[in-house]
């Protein structure tokens, strides 16, 4: 089910957390191998469940956020060296004013 998840353009990126009684290193290791962002192994403190599926998601996030050579790659952007070009000066610094 998760690799049609990954196949899939819409779902690609969607996060997948495993909730499993299966606590052994090469099994955790298995899901993320599938494409998991995270492994919850039971039995777990409810309390912190909330907290361990926001980190996971969190995690997630951060690593989906695009790097600045992926965004000179998007149709219609200006590089950086195109927006220094245009801009007369360093991109960077329109930033700082």
């Amino acid at each position: 089910m998760l690799a049609q998840l990954r196949k899939c353009p819409q779902t690609v990126n969607t996060p997948v957390v495993f909730v499993t009684a299966r606590a052994q290193t090469r099994e955790i290791e298995h899901f993320k191998s599938l494409g998991a962002t995270g492994v919850i192994v039971k039995p777990f403190d409810p309390m912190t469940l909330a907290e361990s599926v926001r980190c996971h998601l969190r995690s997630a996030e951060l690593t989906a956020l695009p790097t600045a050579s992926d965004l000179d790659q998007r149709p219609g952007s200006l590089s950086r060296n195109e927006s220094s070009r245009h801009f007369g000066r360093d991109a960077s610094s329109l930033a700082a004013g």
